[in-house]
């Protein structure tokens, strides 16, 4: 149960339990049809198998305490938990509110899952591999040619005014492993990152647009060179593209959500979506009590101001 943001094509939202790859899998393997098909099903708590062959009762009952005790401390204003293993749901388990104040969390709660939207990507990206597009030592221009001429600001990708050319164009494995050099502008510690919050590249129209103001930025290190959490993924997006001529969100829907029954996964939330909603909180350091963490200025989940 999940939606893709606007700043990345890669972060969505998320329904339902903790641990997207492994409830990935689960939903590959649970319900059934007829005639020996199988029915993809995303987890509920009805499926829990109790007692579970793979976890004591005294351990799961000592997780839900610590879950609640979150709850009841103001740690968090709600938390759902999925603990999966060798196919069965040993513990499902939900406590708290959407919001401060707000309804209780249900099964069908909406979160944003942000960064765990990656290993969505990186399932499209491996079976788009299966299927022999694309290898691990491709050079990235391979798919998006406006990435063959990159630059880099040396200097721990500080110093903008004497940039070099790369040693080479980042492969795939660097893409995939965030070595390619590229920065991504979640914080202005280096003058590549300022660059990223500047010129927001994840904030265009479209993954073309993205590539295009992405071949802009220099790189913060030679590619190869230095490991830095980047726009890598996002690019990947962008490759999925051109690899199956679909959109991104396209692609992930038919080969993706639709197969493991995440119905409530995409980009977009509509206005009867709003009253499941959760609110996202960061703790305050002077009151120790929970603020609203607002969304990026000028973006909106219920507004369709980008393809997806």
């Amino acid at each position: 149960m999940s939606t893709l943001t606007k700043k990345s094509r890669a972060w969505l939202l998320a329904g339902a339990a903790v641990g997207v790859a492994s409830v990935l899998a689960a939903c590959a393997t649970m319900g059934g049809g007829g005639s020996g098909s199988s029915v993809a099903k995303w987890p509920s708590q009805a499926d829990v198998v109790s007692p579970s062959p793979a976890f004591t009762a005294d351990g799961l009952a000592a997780l839900d305490a610590k879950m609640k005790e979150a709850v009841d401390k103001g740690q968090v204003a709600g938390v759902q938990y999925l603990v999966f293993k060798d196919g069965k749901v040993a513990d499902y388990k939900i406590f708290g509110s959407q919001s401060v104040g707000g309804p209780p969390i249900t099964e069908n709660t909406l979160f944003r899952i942000r960064s765990m939207s990656k290993p969505i990507t990186g399932v499209a990206m491996m079976q788009l591999y299966e299927k022999g597009l694309w290898k691990p030592d491709d050079p990235i221009s391979k798919f998006l040619p406006e990435l063959a001429h990159l630059k880099v600001a040396p200097n721990n990708g500080n110093d903008m005014d004497h940039l070099v050319d790369a040693s080479h164009v980042p492969t795939m494995r660097e893409l995939f492993t965030h070595t390619a050099g590229f920065g991504y502008g979640l914080s202005a510690a280096t003058a590549v990152d300022r660059a990223f919050i500047e010129r927001s590249p994840m904030y265009e129209k479209d993954m073309n647009a993205m590539v295009k103001r992405v071949a802009e930025i220099p790189l913060l290190a030679q590619p190869g060179t230095k490991w830095s959490y980047s726009i890598g993924i996002d690019v990947q997006g962008a490759i999925i593209e051109k690899l199956s001529g679909m959109s991104f969100g396209e692609y992930l829907k038919k080969n993706v959500f639709s197969p493991l029954g995440m119905n409530d996964s995409g980009f977009w939330l509509t206005d009867k979506d709003r009253a499941r909603f959760a609110t996202v909180y960061q703790r305050n350091n002077e009151t120790g009590k929970l603020d609203e963490f607002p969304d990026p200025e000028g973006r909106t989940f219920f507004k369709k101001d980008h393809e997806e």
